[in-house]
């Protein structure tokens, strides 16, 4: 999986096909949303590798269509940044939670946001990355979900998947989220969050 940037929005994709000189990657997408840019775009692209991000620039090659599927054509990077993982840090934390299941991926996360939460708990631990919440409602490995919480008397709500199943008995379930297309904004104000925490200890 990468990331493609596009007007501050994280839209996701693959890499289909590498070669020396360039690489194909599906059309990016976000919520339901496709971004198709044009030949010569420069985009900005980050992945995850041995739990180290690594972000580069790049220019569109040419859109083609290969056994049906609509790729994006791009020059291989020249260049490949180190982004320092400042999600990686995690505390401890009891903060009240509430959240939705995606059962239509072609909802957006607002229009989840207008209706009542069928999810109630807390987060147990929170990260730039991922977090993780303990509710009495069951879920599934994979299952998709929008959470929502209160960090220094702000909002935050995220998209995210679960990753982990930590904990099961019957009254009281823990699962690891990781986040997905977070806004780096939002990110910023969880890790700053986090680190003022650990200040105060």
């Amino acid at each position: 999986m990468i990331e493609v940037m596009h007007n501050e929005e994280i839209y996701i994709s693959s890499i289909r096909d590498i070669s020396s000189d360039f690489f194909s990657i599906t059309i990016p997408m976000f919520q339901g949303q496709y971004y198709i840019p044009n030949q010569n775009d420069v985009v900005d692209i980050s992945y995850v590798g041995k739990n180290k991000k690594y972000s580069f620039s790049t220019i569109v090659v040419k859109r083609e269509k290969i056994k049906g599927i609509p790729l994006i054509v791009l020059k291989a990077p020249t260049k490949v940044t180190e982004i320092q993982r400042r999600e990686f840090v995690r505390i401890e934390t009891s903060i009240k939670v509430k959240g939705w299941i995606v059962d239509d991926e072609k909802k957006s996360l607002e229009e989840y946001l207008k209706v009542p939460s069928i999810l109630v708990g807390n987060i147990v631990d929170l990260s730039g990355g991922g977090l993780r919440i303990n509710i009495s409602q069951k879920l599934n490995l994979n299952s998709k979900v929008i959470l929502s919480f209160f960090i220094n008397d702000e909002e935050i709500n995220i998209m995210g998947n679960v990753v982990r199943i930590l904990n099961e008995d019957m009254n009281r379930h823990i699962y690891g989220i990781e986040y997905e297309c977070m806004k780096e904004n939002i990110r910023d104000k969880i890790i700053k969050y986090i680190f003022e925490a650990m200040r105060k200890k």
